[in-house]
């Protein structure tokens, strides 16, 4: 797998509700994909009164990388997506472990 790095940003919450960043990581070569508009899924943008746009998209990262589904993932870019589900990993029918995709979300507005 070839690709660009993402930065990992791990948190943790207080007892009184508040999220606290408790360690960042590096993950190499992954490829991030954004998820077409089609059967509920891609981006949304919600204009009664508001300017609220919410896109989903997958990251694949390699096998066994270090992601929870607490965490938030900074592309190159800056952006900043929030893993919105469990990270799955997958293999192929030989047995060979292929990565890990992570759904990911992002809300503007």
């Amino acid at each position: 797998m070839s690709g660009r790095p993402v930065t990992v940003h791990r948190y943790e919450t207080d007892r009184y509700g508040d999220r606290h960043e408790v360690s960042t990581h590096i993950i190499q070569n992954t490829l991030f994909a954004p998820r077409p508009n089609a059967m509920g899924r891609g981006s949304n943008e919600f204009t009664d009164r508001r300017d609220t746009v919410i896109a989903d998209a997958e990251l694949y990262v390699p096998y066994g990388a270090d992601v929870k589904s607490t965490d938030v993932i900074e592309l190159e870019s800056g952006a900043q997506w929030e893993v919105a589900g469990s990270p799955e990993p997958w293999q192929g029918i030989t047995g060979w472990r292929s990565g890990t995709v992570v759904p990911m979300r992002r809300m503007t507005g």
